[in-house]
């Protein structure tokens, strides 16, 4: 907060750290009671209203619990998963540590049996890696064992990514989340990737 111009009563002028000009009390800036223009007031309130939106009166909604359960699973010791998690070093991306980040990456699932997965099953919680998937896309995930047929060979993910020099990850995209036949999914040229489908 920077001061411009001393007025008359005890009152001067303002910069506040958020670039708006304000007006206060030269008494209340020295002691302490006047730190900004209101901006970060603001602030905390709207932290407030997005929170408890999320977790008030002893409920929660389903993204609010799925972030307390990838924080849980990443940090806290006793939790039962933790081992798959946080000990062998998944963690998440520093922002997340705020629901509000999380919220405004991924917003809500877009339906009741969604859940929160990691598209890498190696690498960590961020906005690049996780997506609202349906419980059989995980499993898919979790359980490198589901098998493609391809030029009369049967292949796990794992074992066709390997063999085409295309991604693991990007293989899911394509054939779990984006509904990719094998066909399609292998013979597509990976910087077309971002696209929902072939073009008609």
């Amino acid at each position: 907060m920077t001061l411009i111009v001393r007025l008359k009563g005890g009152q001067a002028r303002y910069r506040c750290e958020c670039g708006a000009e304000f007006v206060a009390s030269i008494y209340h800036v020295r002691d302490g009671a006047t730190t900004s223009c209101g901006c970060r007031n603001r602030r905390v309130a709207a932290k407030r209203r997005t929170t408890h939106g999320h977790n008030a009166g002893g409920h929660s909604t389903k993204v609010y619990r799925a972030w307390k359960h990838m924080k849980s699973r990443c940090n806290n010791v006793k939790r039962p998963h933790y081992k798959y998690h946080g000990g062998r070093g998944i963690t998440y991306d520093p922002a997340w540590e705020s629901f509000e980040n999380f919220f405004r990456d991924m917003g809500h699932p877009p339906s009741p049996r969604s859940t929160l997965e990691r598209l890498d099953n190696s690498g960590n919680y961020s906005k690049d890696n996780c997506a609202w998937v349906t419980q059989a896309v995980q499993n898919v995930n979790k359980r490198n064992v589901v098998r493609y047929e391809y030029q009369g060979q049967s292949k796990t993910l794992g074992e066709w990514a390997k063999a085409s020099g295309i991604k693991r990850l990007t293989l899911l995209k394509r054939i779990v989340l984006l509904g990719w036949s094998i066909e399609l999914a292998m013979t597509t040229p990976v910087s077309f990737s971002h696209r929902i489908g072939p073009r008609n």
